[in-house]
């Protein structure tokens, strides 16, 4: 008869415990089907999460093997043994993959299977934890679908350039549109930054990493500006550029839109210009009804003036030094007949008389009235076609008009210079952007006017057809 030591039943003690314990907790476990499997794959424990997941009770399964949890086709691969080996070869086998519950109905499993050993490093079985995926994976599926349809749907979409960028600007996805606003397919753009579409001057001045700040500290920036397409050519883009964050809210990255607008933007400002051109023919108008009234007034005083010299003249003598004074204000009467004539001609006023007119003929009877006003240091040259066709002009506005040029000409040139008056024919397609055409295409008389002078400023330019404006 031999008796344990105490040391002995301590220990036996303790170790029921612990299996009791063991037992206990696997008993409890509902979310894990958690069984052992013997060297050869058949089932030696069940859990009653195994029970729950698979639906097989424990005298239903013990002494089965598990590739009855397997589908037909993993089966026919061999899948459950070809698991077991690796999971001896490596230490430890996971997987996911389609189980088979006692119904006949299906289940995504994670699947965990580790080989146990002795003390002496014999090969026991296997522990084997499952876990139904099922609802996981469902979800999955679902953010894939949504995902594939978002991009399908982004990839369909030709009016906007859509795409998205890494947190420094680097394109990393791209659309249809992107391709057939900015010219680049996704094979030439991905992974190049997205600054090589800014102009030349914009890039320079780090426009595109300032949008880039300024989305990721608001959250969203929208501009408008040039942008340029792979083979060079600029268009007016409006941009949207919205950052994007993970769930704990750190930047990932960012979205743009870009929408090609240059044709409204040519729209809207040709409706500026237009606007531009109305403000300006109502000013004009209104300085027409003010220098008509003046006009008129200016009129009747040189009238009276002119009376009166004409009425004194007879009672002064012909040697008398005071005719050369009648005669000096018949002159300025007559000047300013002139004046009267062209503020009525402004103000509407005087009715346009064309007539049949040869415009070198006109020239050329202009050119000692020309060249005095001009100056003996301005040289006045004359190209003047020999086959110039008529034309049919108001005689006093064409005289009129080309000597407004020649003055304006010489005051540009105020020590020497060249003045030259050039005449031709012209043909008139219908790209013309000739105004006041009633036919195109059209034949025409052209003349020109170029001097050696100082030119002028922009400023001046935007005004040289305002009524009264001078330098």
């Amino acid at each position: 008869m031999s008796i344990k030591s105490p040391s002995q039943t301590d220990s036996s003690s303790h170790l029921r415990a612990s299996e009791r314990q063991l037992h206990l907790l696997l008993e409890a476990v509902t979310d894990y089907a958690i069984c052992m499997l013997d060297k050869e794959g058949y089932v030696q424990t069940w859990n009653p999460g195994a029970q729950r997941i698979k639906g097989y009770p424990a005298s239903e399964i013990i002494g089965k093997h598990f590739s009855i949890f397997y589908p037909p086709e993993d089966i026919a691969a061999k899948k459950p043994d070809r698991g077991l080996m690796q999971a001896r070869e490596t230490g430890r086998l996971e997987e996911e993959g389609w189980r088979i519950r006692k119904d006949g109905s299906r289940y995504w499993a994670n699947v965990v299977i580790s080989p146990v050993y002795d003390e002496t490093h014999t090969l026991q079985g296997f522990a084997k934890v499952t876990r139904d995926f099922t609802d996981r994976r469902n979800v999955e599926l679902a953010l894939r679908a949504s995902e594939e349809r978002l991009r399908l749907l982004v990839q369909a979409v030709k009016d906007y350039a859509i795409y998205m960028l890494d947190t420094k600007g680097t394109v990393i996805s791209w659309n249809e549109g992107a391709q057939r606003a900015k010219g680049y397919r996704a094979s030439e753009i991905v992974g190049q930054n997205f600054s090589k579409f800014y102009t030349p001057e914009d890039a320079a001045r780090g426009l595109p990493e300032e949008l880039l700040r300024k989305a990721a500290e608001h959250g969203r920036c929208e501009v408008e500006g040039w942008r340029v397409r792979k083979d060079g050519t600029r268009f007016w883009a409006d941009v949207t550029l919205s950052a994007v964050h993970d769930e704990p809210g750190t930047l990932i990255g960012f979205t743009k839109v870009t929408r090609d607008v240059t044709e409204r933007r040519q729209t809207e400002e040709a409706l500026r210009m237009k606007q531009a051109e109305i403000n300006q023919l109502q000013k004009i108008e209104s300085q027409g009804r003010l220098a008509g009234g003046i006009a008129h007034d200016f009129n009747n005083l040189l009238a009276g003036i002119l009376g009166c010299a004409e009425a004194i003249r007879p009672t002064v003598d012909a040697a008398d030094p005071a005719q050369e004074d009648l005669k000096a204000i018949e002159q300025g009467c007559e000047r300013g007949r002139i004046l009267v004539q062209q503020l009525m001609a402004f103000s509407r006023r005087q009715v346009a008389a064309p007539k049949k007119v040869h415009l070198n003929e006109v020239i050329q009877a202009m050119t000692p009235l020309l060249k005095r006003a001009l100056g003996p240091h301005i040289k006045l040259i004359l190209y003047l076609n020999p086959d110039l066709k008529d034309i049919r002009f108001d005689m006093s506005q064409l005289e009129q008009i080309i000597m407004n040029l020649a003055l304006n000409a010489r005051d540009a040139m105020p020590s020497d210079g060249r003045l030259i008056l050039r005449t031709d024919n012209v043909f008139l397609d219908d790209l013309s952007d000739v105004d006041g055409l009633s036919e195109r295409p059209c034949e025409a008389v052209e003349v020109s006017v170029q001097d050696t002078g100082t030119g002028m400023s922009k400023e001046v330019l935007s005004k040289i057809f305002e009524p009264f404006y001078t330098t």
